[in-house]
């Protein structure tokens, strides 16, 4: 992919330097869904630095893949074509709406050219999944609070995030995000992660969409895992 080795440990860096501005950005997104209320504490120009430094190493990365090697420069130029209408669309709608997460998610994209896709929900698993399970056991010790909704004769608890829903499809992502990223490991691990996004669907949180969605996850790994176990 890269060059020379210079070149390839520049780019490890640079590489490694964005893996860490995207696990900065999923904590912060993250944690502003929870009731941990850290925003206060955060200064208003740290958003728009966490931004810049991410345009910026974006291009290093982009850069270096075209620029290291010719004999695979077509292929990233392809890709970053085919990525950067998506890119764009985001970016206009970031232009009609102000809202900085949708800036954020036209560098975003761009800059997972080049990146492996399991690296990078590897990344968002672990820093996520950090959050949620943080969020959940300081709900439940009183550290933050536990938002409480009434439903149809129902209790929803939402876990230390601002909605029920928003928790439900938190759990539900994660235990997507882990199969894809981990396809190496026995379906049955991924099966009982599933079955704790049903629970947290729709026992806790009482969501009919993440339930429903985590229902069809639990097919699809049950599905594979079985398929798996026909070939061999």
């Amino acid at each position: 992919m890269i060059g020379n080795t210079t070149t390839k440990t520049l780019y490890s860096w640079i590489e490694k330097v964005y893996l860490g501005i995207f696990a900065l950005y999923m904590i912060k997104s993250t944690e502003y869904m929870t009731t941990f209320n850290l925003s206060p504490f955060i200064p208003v120009w740290a958003d728009r630095f966490l931004l810049v430094s991410l345009i910026t190493i974006t291009g290093l990365k982009l850069f270096f893949l075209i620029a290291s090697n010719p004999e695979s420069r077509i292929k990233w130029v392809h890709l970053l074509l085919s990525a950067l209408p998506v890119s764009i669309i985001w970016f206009l709608v970031y232009l009609n709406d102000r809202f900085l997460f949708l800036a954020y998610i036209t560098v975003l994209i761009l800059g997972c050219i080049g990146t492996d896709y399991r690296t990078i929900l590897k990344v968002q698993f672990c820093v996520v999944g950090a959050v949620v399970f943080s969020a959940a056991i300081c709900c439940m010790g009183g550290v933050i609070e536990n938002r409480i909704f009434w439903g149809h004769e129902t209790v929803r608890s939402s876990f230390g995030f601002t909605y029920p829903t928003n928790m439900a499809a938190y759990y539900v992502f994660l235990a997507v995000a882990a199969w894809i990223a981990w396809d190496d490991i026995w379906d049955p691990v991924f099966l009982l992660l599933g079955v704790v996004a049903l629970f947290v669907s729709g026992v806790v949180a009482d969501s009919k969409t993440s339930f429903l969605c985590s229902g069809l996850y639990c097919l699809g790994v049950l599905w594979c895992w079985l398929f798996r176990a026909l070939l061999h």
